[in-house]
């Protein structure tokens, strides 16, 4: 049985505030409301940290205890949801 992971930190991150967000489709965004949450902790080094956009990848994927496949991750960075 897999064990679900627990965020240490969650937030918002919001930009575009001044000015539109330009789209490549001609589209603008503002504000615009990233959601993120980080899991597991940063080392020193700064270097054992993976970013996700799980909206693209899957976040089922990533239930790896926060290791990847090729190294070691201790820190998960995952983008939620952008308004």
């Amino acid at each position: 049985m897999s064990v679900a992971l627990e965020p240490t930190f969650e937030a918002n991150f919001i930009f575009a505030d001044d000015e539109p967000f330009e789209l490549d489709t001609g589209g603008s965004l503002q504000p615009v409301t990233l959601r993120y949450a980080l899991y597991g902790e940063l080392n020193k080094a700064r270097d054992n940290a993976l970013l996700v956009c799980h909206a693209l990848s899957g976040w089922r994927a990533l239930r790896t205890g926060g290791r990847s496949c090729s190294g070691q991750i201790d820190h998960l960075i995952r983008g939620a949801t952008v308004s």
